[in-house]
């Protein structure tokens, strides 16, 4: 169905959030015109429903591998495989409290985080 389009419907994503992303850096949202909009789904020859939906489930796939990626990090620094591992050895003392309960925490808090984009995902899929 996407052929070679679906490569051009990512750029032409990631490019949009990029610059969303600088419209919120200097203090102001930029809103997407209609006419862009249009375009962009005249060019990947989509309708807008379509694209806005591809264009939803890119944004959360990519909030869930940053956010992946950074619960990744947390478990690589302790050397463990899951929060309650992390858990486990500091309250055996194999690893000192401060900052490791705070890692915890955010570790938990990511994982909730993903748990909840995942729901998202499985909405739009079930939907589609």
């Amino acid at each position: 169905m996407w052929g070679d389009r679906g490569a051009d419907v990512y750029q032409i994503l990631t490019w949009i959030q990029h610059f969303a992303k600088l419209g919120k850096v200097v203090g102001r949202e930029m809103p997407m015109k209609p006419e862009v909009i249009d375009e962009i789904r005249r060019y990947v020859e989509m309708d807008r429903e379509s694209l806005l939906e591809r264009g939803v489930e890119a944004l959360l796939k990519e909030r869930k591998r940053n956010l992946m990626l950074e619960r990744h990090q947390i478990l690589f620094r302790y050397h463990v495989s899951k929060a309650v591992e992390l858990e486990e050895r500091i309250r055996s003392g194999d690893i000192e409290e401060h900052p490791a309960w705070e890692d915890l925490i955010t570790l938990e808090n990511l994982e909730d985080a993903i748990h909840k984009l995942d729901g998202y995902l499985r909405n739009l899929q079930e939907t589609a």
